[in-house]
Formats: structure tokens, C-alpha cells, sequence
């Protein structure tokens, strides 16, 4: 594994200054990353600053064990998720480029799965952030198990959003790992008062086989390869699920769509441009959302749905 925190790599992708914290020498040294351009491609050089003297990190009487517990708990703060305490965004950009170099270099199978949580808007918005928050620990907790060996990791991006990275897994393991991970998150469920609403999320995944990509074309193929269980043809539970959240109301199968990108907060362009019809359908739907629920505005649709929970 890289660096967890290799600052010249992530300020080559993101583009401007990283910082991080070293000791060496007995002395304690800022260094940072600065990203230039140069002939069409990008450099970055690392400037040493000696900071034993300035407070940053306290020193004084301190072990060497000790100084570095300190500086790696002030490092993690950049690379760790903060809620979940496995990687995040940062992390990332510096590592996925790295493991997709690795591979190729090393004629290695490098899978990426991506893991999101298709509903947690709606969750947050019915139930309250707390229930939203609770099922991302839940989700980081069966992701993070994942991660056995030295160079596989995880992380969180997105806020709704998971990846794993594991190293030479084929396509039929990739499979197997899909089930295992579904299977266990499927049982993932809310507090019994919001028990009729489930949990909507979708599992990913992507190899490279002796090929290259960006991290970010990465990303996209494993968004687009989504793994379907066999239990749950052409998606019967996301079906169910939506039904479960209206359960008083006889939507349509559309309406029950725009209802969900309703407590969703979006827009009707937005709206129209997830379900790839017009505005002018769109603003139909609504109307008879509204009106099956005997409400006249968004706000009051949202609150209705609240009540009935």
C-alpha cells in the first residue's frame, strides 16, 4: 500500500496545496505539496517546514511512541472519515491512481467495488438524520470487514456512497463477494417504528484485467456494472419498497417514482431529467400525487407522508 496520506499525489489531482505532519531526526516538520504545470504535465514539488518549536504538535517529555501516535492521529484527520473512521475522498484520489498503476505494472486483477444507498434522502427527510447516520455505521461496519489483507482498503465517498478495493479477484469471486455483501446488507434494517420502509441501495463492481483507466472512469464502470440477486428479478424489491412508503395512496408506478425524488428535495428539471421524460409529465405526475394525497404544495405532501409513519 502507498502512503496513506501521500501529499504530492493528491495535490497533483486536486490541483492545489496538501499538507501533512512528519518526525524524523527527533524534530516534528510540516510538509507541503504544491502542484505546478509544467510543458502540459503536472508536478508536484514538497517544501519542509521544521515546526518542533511551534506548538503544533507537543513534544516536550514526550516519547518517541508516543510523538508518533500524535502525528498519525492528526494525519488521519485528513485521509480518515470522521463519522466512520474508514477512509474518505481524500484518501482516494491519492490511493486509486497509485493500486491502478500497481496492477498494471504488476499484471494484477484490481476490483472496485461501489456500494450507494439509493434512499437515504428520503430516509433522512421522513425519519431525521440520526436514523440516516445510524445506517451509515451500519453499512461501514459490513464494508470495512472486507479489507483483510495489507493492500485491500475501503472507503466512504459521497456521503452516500462506499468503495472496496481488493486486489486479484476475478469476476466469478467479484460475484460471490457481491452476494455475501448484499445478503448482509439487506438485513440491515430501521428501528421497528420505520420498519416499512427498506433500505434501497445497489452493489457495482469493475476489474482490471492488465488494463488502465483513470480513477474516475474506474469509478463510472463500476457504477455502471450493477449486480442483480437472483432473488430480486428486475428490481421486485425496490418495487415493493417504494409501495411500502405510500402505502395509503394508489400511486402508479410512476407516481410512486416522482413521489420518491419528491422527498428527495428535486426540482422538477431535475425530476424529469432522472426519469428521462418531459416537464410538462412531470408537473401531470405531481398533480396527481397531490391529489390523491389532498395536498397542495411540496411541503405539505412531505409532511403528510411524515404523519403517516
Amino acid at each position: 500500500m502507498a502512503c496513506e496520506n501521500c501529499v504530492s499525489t493528491k495535490a497533483i489531482h486536486n490541483g492545489k496545496p496538501i499538507v501533512k505532519i512528519e518526525y524524523a531526526n527527533q524534530n516534528v516538520y510540516l510538509i507541503t505539496a504544491v502542484p505546478i504545470e509544467q510543458e502540459g504535465s503536472r508536478y508536484a514539488i514538497e517544501l519542509f517546514k521544521d515546526i518542533t518549536n511551534d506548538g503544533v504538535i507537543d513534544v516536550e517529555g514526550k516519547e518517541v511512541g508516543e510523538i508518533r501516535q500524535l502525528i498519525e492521529r492528526k494525519n488521519n484527520m485528513i485521509v480518515r472519515d470522521a463519522f466512520t473512521r474508514i477512509f474518505n475522498e481524500n484518501y482516494i484520489n491519492s490511493q486509486l491512481p497509485h493500486d491502478i498503476y500497481k496492477a498494471q505494472e504488476e499484471n494484477r486483477k484490481l476490483a472496485l467495488f461501489l456500494i450507494s444507498i439509493r434512499n437515504l434522502k428520503v430516509i433522512n427527510n421522513l425519519f431525521g438524520l440520526r436514523v440516516g447516520d445510524g445506517i451509515i455505521k451500519k453499512y461501514s461496519k459490513v464494508i470495512k470487514n472486507y479489507s483483510r489483507n495489507p493492500e485491500d482498503w475501503t472507503a466512504r465517498c459521497g456521503g452516500t456512497e462506499f468503495i472496496i478495493v481488493l486486489y486479484d479477484v476475478d469476476t466469478k469471486q467479484a460475484y460471490r463477494i457481491c452476494k455475501r455483501i448484499y445478503d448482509k446488507l439487506y438485513k440491515i434494517e430501521l428501528d421497528s417504528k420505520q420498519r416499512s420502509t427498506k433500505i434501497e441501495f445497489d452493489i457495482g463492481f469493475h476489474i482490471l484485467d492488465g488494463k488502465t483507466m483513470t480513477a474516475d472512469d474506474f469509478l463510472l464502470a463500476a457504477g455502471r456494472n450493477i449486480y442483480q440477486n437472483a432473488d430480486d428479478p428486475a428490481g421486485k424489491k425496490t418495487v415493493m419498497a417504494s409501495t411500502e412508503i405510500f402505502p395509503k395512496f394508489l400511486f402508479t408506478g410512476r407516481e410512486q417514482e416522482v413521489a420518491l425524488l419528491l422527498l428527495e428535495g428535486k426540482s422538477n428539471s431535475e425530476i424529469a431529467q432522472s426519469l428521462f421524460i418531459g416537464l410538462s409529465t412531470v408537473k401531470k405526475h405531481i398533480s396527481g400525487i397531490f391529489n390523491k394525497t389532498l395536498v397542495k404544495s411540496r411541503s405539505e405532501f412531505i409532511v403528510k407522508i411524515k404523519e403517516q409513519k
